[in-house]
């Protein structure tokens, strides 16, 4: 990510997308960018590099300034490409994936050279914090 086209005024970054092709992440983002959003792809590096290290980073991620993660979600969702996951508990719609095991997958990574496990994405509403796995 071209971290100098930001300023600070810009704000906090929102993750819009998670994928295991990168292809597919740069597809989204040019298509978020052609409908005026501005997007970046994160860890495409890392995963083009080394495959095996992608859940260890949480796989391709689709990122866009906060102020956009509404209708950039709303245009990937027309596309078919998002996901879309409403809170149990307060039926909020900003939800986004976390890997609770991503860190320790990485460090296994290092010392043994490749992932252990795989588990469950958890799932996180910004809204209440009520936390649920996918």
């Amino acid at each position: 990510m071209n971290r100098a086209s930001l300023s600070d005024s810009d704000g906090e970054m929102a993750i819009v997308g998670v994928y295991e092709d990168w292809n597919l992440a740069y597809v989204d983002r040019v298509h978020l960018e052609q409908n005026g959003i501005q997007a970046f792809v994160l860890d495409h590096y890392v995963v083009c590099t080394c495959p095996l290290w992608a859940p260890a980073v949480g796989g391709v991620k689709l990122v866009v300034v906060n102020r956009d993660s509404s209708s950039a979600t709303e245009l990937l969702v027309a596309r078919g490409h998002a996901f879309r996951e409403s809170c149990p508990s307060c039926s909020g719609s900003r939800v986004h994936k976390s890997q609770p095991g991503r860190r320790l997958a990485f460090a296994c990574i290092l010392v043994l050279n490749f992932p252990v496990g795989r588990s469950r994405p958890e799932l996180r509403c910004e809204d209440c914090g009520h936390v649920w796995r996918g």
